[in-house]
């Protein structure tokens, strides 16, 4: 037996079996952070409304656009930096930055963006079951 004394637990469902993830492994994967699953992404970034283990309702958690932004321009930033480094020392042709770059850039943004919303999401998660 775990947890706290007096601690509601859900029952666990076919779809809902592997348990609290921890919070690197919810942020990487897209998982919930009640059970486990891998049903927080609708698509690239968008969360589903619910889970489809538990229930957990992810519509009022959804991060709006400003938080993407923000992401997005950190992001961004490390990104140019790297860019005028790598022109800095090496200066390769402009063709072969942008196929760098490009690339890089999109699956970066989109990678990001995911996990700090996922990541988001399960600290919010977490701040919750502190408070009771």
């Amino acid at each position: 037996m775990y947890g706290a004394a007096g601690a509601h637990r859900l029952p666990r469902t076919k779809e809902c079996e592997y348990g609290q993830p921890g919070f690197f492994s919810a942020a990487h994967h897209g998982l919930c952070p009640r059970c486990g699953a891998q049903s927080v992404f609708e698509g690239l970034v968008h969360f589903h409304p619910r889970c489809a283990g538990c229930g957990l309702d992810f519509s009022r958690s959804e991060a709006g656009g400003r938080f993407a932004a923000i992401i997005t321009f950190l992001f961004a930033a490390l990104l140019i930096g790297l860019a005028m480094a790598l022109d800095e020392m090496a200066d390769p042709p402009l063709w072969l930055q942008l196929a760098i770059w490009a690339p890089l850039t999109a699956v970066g943004v989109i990678y990001v963006v995911r996990f700090s919303k996922a990541g988001l999401l399960m600290l919010r998660y977490m701040k919750a079951q502190q408070r009771g």
